[in-house]
């Protein structure tokens, strides 16, 4: 029988934004997947413009998103503060300390990793 539920594991990616510096990133199931979608919000407002209804929508990026991906994703890594201390990427303080560069691509591999629709094998 096929199993649907997310196995162990984690793969290795090397950072092009740090020579030398790696983070082991896992895919996230069902329930953590919607836990980041709750962090997105969105707003819907209609108006009229004349005689032309008019609708638009707002999306409000939230970093807990980002910050909840990163806690929940990353497995393992070798990234450091300047005092040379491993940084605890569960903690919101070290998320932050991060240099944006970094930061980005290693959200950028968690999105790829668990993002369905970016799927070759789907061709979404």
């Amino acid at each position: 029988m096929p199993v649907a539920v997310v196995m162990e594991g984690s793969e290795r990616y090397d950072l092009k934004t740090l020579p030398g510096a790696y983070v082991k990133i896992k895919r996230m199931n069902w329930g953590e997947k919607l836990q980041l979608r709750s962090f997105n919000s969105k707003m819907t407002m209609r108006s009229q413009k004349g005689r032309k209804d008019v609708e638009s929508e707002l999306s409000i990026f939230n970093k807990q998103q980002e910050l909840y991906s990163v806690a929940h994703c990353i497995t393992e890594h070798n990234l450091q503060d300047s005092d040379e201390r491993l940084l605890n990427l569960t903690l919101e303080g070290d998320c932050l300390k991060l240099r944006a560069d970094i930061a980005e691509e290693i959200t950028t591999l968690i999105d790829k990793l668990n993002n369905f629709e970016d799927d070759d094998d789907t061709g979404k």
